[in-house]
């Protein structure tokens, strides 16, 4: 009997390729590693909570979601590396309330907003008002009254310009009109340590960032930025009550490159959407003050554009120009 050829035609050999390479492209996502981006250092609030979803993420879809940290920039570095990869589903990115403030104060960012396929928001967070105990205010009343009262002497820190704490400041200008002085920092760190060593006023503070210290009584919480209280300090009424109107919070969301087929941004929005119902994700979120998101990526992209507009204003009206 004859032994078969062991070499096997070169067209075969092709065509047994591109099947392969068919039945792979048809395979239901997730069919390996995700590679899921963050733009800031580990350990920080979108680190948290990104690792969260992420491991609960694997657990339910089997593939492995790694969550690769690429800080730097403001976030520019991690967003635009999330912006250059494959549409594919295999790069997801997390972006942060900073992606629709940054077109308004940072010159030729290398991408733009709509370089990326919204999916969902996985948590809203609302910041804090809070003042160091030697100003004399205990309402947003009388912290507004005193504001009017002497006019370009209240010094409030910021984790620098176009920051999530200076913008939201810069709002309730907006409405209030009040005239205080901007001290910027690098970082929320050191413009914390100023705050609570009384060489500034106030501050617009994540809320997760100041519990600890409201509670300390090293600063006092004044009034939260979100439309409704917050269950990390539920005896601080929200700003809207005084001033009305008034609703800012940020949100930390999923995104992927421009182009990201419909049906994976479907699969991972609806998994998305049932991790943050899990019991221990909720208690998670609740303890660091967090709402839970996980809105339609239609709903997400609605957000994005009218976050867009909102911070377009109000970089105006503080006659903030990109730098």
């Amino acid at each position: 009997m004859r032994l078969l050829s062991r070499r096997v035609p070169a067209a075969l050999l092709i065509a047994l390729c591109l099947c392969a390479e068919a039945v792979l492209a048809q395979s239901p996502w997730p069919a390996r590693t995700v590679r899921w981006i963050v733009p800031s250092s580990p350990g920080g609030g979108l680190d948290i909570m990104t690792r969260t979803v992420a491991q609960k993420l694997t657990e339910r879809l089997g593939q492995t979601f790694i969550v690769e940290n690429r800080p730097g920039g403001s976030g520019i570095i991690g967003q635009d590396l999330a912006a250059k990869a494959a549409p594919d589903g295999y790069t997801l990115l997390t972006v942060a309330s900073p992606l629709t403030i940054h077109p308004f104060v940072i010159r030729q960012l290398p991408y733009e907003v709509s370089d990326f396929t919204p999916v969902t928001v996985m948590a809203t967070v609302p910041n804090v008002l809070v003042v160091h105990p030697t100003v004399p205010v205990g309402t947003m009343d009388a912290f507004l009254e005193l504001a009017r009262r002497e006019p370009g002497k209240l010094a409030y820190a910021s984790a620098g310009e176009g920051s999530s704490p200076h913008m939201s400041v810069e709002a309730l200008r907006a409405f209030t009109k009040i005239d205080v002085m901007h001290v910027p920092y690098k970082g929320t760190g050191p413009a914390m340590v100023d705050l609570i060593a009384g060489r500034t006023q106030f501050m617009m503070a994540n809320v997760l960032s100041v519990t600890h210290h409201i509670a300390s009584g090293k600063l006092r919480g004044i009034g939260v930025s979100s439309g409704r209280r917050t269950p990390a300090l539920p005896d601080v009424p929200p700003i809207g009550d005084t001033v009305a109107g008034y609703d800012v919070v940020q949100w930390y969301g999923v995104a992927g490159p421009k182009g990201l087929p419909r049906e994976i941004v479907a699969r991972l929005q609806g998994e998305i959407a049932a991790v943050l119902q899990l019991a221990d994700v909720r208690q998670k979120l609740d303890q660091e003050g967090a709402q839970a998101g996980g809105i339609t990526a239609d709903a997400f992209a609605a957000l994005i554009e009218s976050e867009t507009r909102r911070w377009g204003e109000v970089a105006r009206f503080a006659g903030l120009k990109p730098q």
